[in-house]
């Protein structure tokens, strides 16, 4: 009776069944066990850390060389890059600032391990190189961009790249230098351009007009693919604000030598 009255009060406790009640007791003496070993336990888990935490710092010591590599090669496509849309002196450096002198020093680090990346940018000889996001205008930044998204789409395999507003802040020559990167960009990557330039906007091989209008007293926008007859009436107004006969002659003569142009492009 007394057997019987302690196999009860057990399963009463320690679960309804005896199988419960030996699984609740093995589970009891694995942590007996650890609390009786905790300090041999606890120098292995510290053994393991370290020899974890080395192996990190021998790849990331791997990683930080690979990334030292091509921020070479990038410095040097951003400053070619840069010359070829009129920064001509521009200086492009990526900085690595060391966080944390080993990986063991693990409050210290980010995501990027033991160091984070800034770009330093100096437009004009002579002067210092500076944050990049601190410093550069907005021309300056537009065209850094369109080198950017250039040399991005290069490593990741991007079919299409996407220029928004990227030639606000400039004119003239650099306008026309700007064209030409997209137009040679184009032979390889599908671009959707969103411009206000004429030198730009010629350029293009499709052409959609984008537009707001009044409906039943909302204001919507719309879009709208453009006739050739359109497309000249549209680049004369952004190029003269108007239009006659002789700004659409000028228009269309600029986009056949942009035709032109394109065609001679490999």
């Amino acid at each position: 009776m007394l057997r019987k009255e302690l196999l009860d009060s057990l399963k009463h406790k320690y679960g309804g069944s005896i199988s419960e009640v030996q699984n609740y007791c093995s589970q009891a003496l694995q942590e007996l066990d650890k609390l009786e070993n905790a300090e041999e336990i606890l120098a292995l888990k510290h053994k393991e850390k370290n020899e974890m935490l080395s192996h990190a710092q021998t790849k990331f010591d791997i990683l930080s060389k690979i990334r030292k590599q091509h921020a070479l090669e990038l410095e040097k496509n951003i400053e070619e890059g840069l010359k070829e849309l009129g920064i001509e002196k521009a200086k492009f450096k990526v900085n690595f600032i060391k966080l944390a002198n080993s990986i063991f020093d693990v409050n210290q680090y980010s995501i990027n391990c033991l160091e984070d990346v800034e770009f330093l940018f100096s437009a004009n000889m002579g002067e210092e190189l500076k944050p990049l996001s601190k410093i550069i205008s907005g021309g300056e930044m537009n065209r850094f961009m369109l080198i950017f998204k250039n040399i991005l789409a290069q490593n990741n395999g991007s079919q299409t790249l996407i220029f928004d507003e990227v030639d606000s802040g400039i004119s003239g020559q650099i306008a026309v230098s700007v064209a030409n990167k997209i137009a040679k960009l184009s032979k390889k990557y599908q671009i959707l351009c969103i411009t206000h330039l004429p030198q730009v906007a010629a350029m293009g091989d499709n052409f959609y007009f984008v537009f707001k209008s009044q409906i039943d007293g909302r204001t919507q926008t719309f879009i709208k693919q453009l006739s050739e007859d359109e497309i000249i009436k549209e680049i004369s107004i952004l190029t003269y604000g108007s239009v006659d006969s002789k700004k659409l002659e000028l228009t269309s003569e600029l986009i056949k030598n942009n035709y032109i142009y394109k065609s001679s492009l490999e």
